[in-house]
């Protein structure tokens, strides 16, 4: 299984405000390069999980929220792992896709989190709660509201392969010094 470690934040940021007018949804925050943030750097609230760092600048960055039509996380149902997409729609909720098709197991009220997969969240961070049941997965409201939050914590990316990849270098390379980061069995 996946171990989960205390996480030393990047930052903590006030959250300066969040669009809801248009299908975009974007955040900004009060933490920038000066402050160690990075592009792809997960924002958490008290709640769960808010987004991402899409844009460093030096004081302030620009982050991608949950329910941006550009965002899809990997989650987990907390009760048995069963593994979902979790796409923004662009209207404040989130729809749940599901990995493994055929019958649908989801009810509403199941609770999904992070499932650590692709390396840029670390798994068990709160993400939604399915609302309505759909053919192929749910569509769910999200546990943190931006619009409702003061302060986030702005934390490392979880794997040292995305971090990599995120900063430029080849997807070889990556894997080499993830593997030479690793440590020895």
């Amino acid at each position: 299984g996946l171990s989960q470690e205390d996480v030393n934040p990047v930052a903590a940021a006030r959250l300066i405000g969040s669009t809801s007018a248009s299908t975009r949804r974007f955040a900004y925050v009060s933490a920038g390069k000066a402050d160690g943030v990075l592009p792809g750097m997960p924002v958490v609230s008290p709640q769960g999980l808010i987004g991402r760092v899409l844009e460093a600048g030096g004081r302030s960055s620009r982050v991608l929220l949950l329910t941006d039509s550009e965002s899809m996380v990997p989650v987990r149902r907390t009760t048995d792992n069963v593994v979902a997409f979790a796409e923004g729609q662009g209207d404040g909720t989130v729809r749940l896709r599901l990995v493994n098709l055929g019958i649908n197991p989801l009810k509403k009220g199941d609770v999904f989190v992070t499932s650590g997969a692709g390396g840029l969240y670390r798994p068990g961070i709160a993400v939604a709660v399915a609302d309505e049941i759909t053919r192929d997965g749910a569509i769910a409201r999200l546990l943190s509201n931006p619009a409702a939050t003061d302060y986030v914590l702005i934390e490392p990316i979880w794997a040292q392969q995305a971090r990599a990849v995120i900063a430029g270098a080849p997807i070889a390379e990556a894997e080499t010094n993830a593997d030479a980061a690793a440590p020895a069995p």
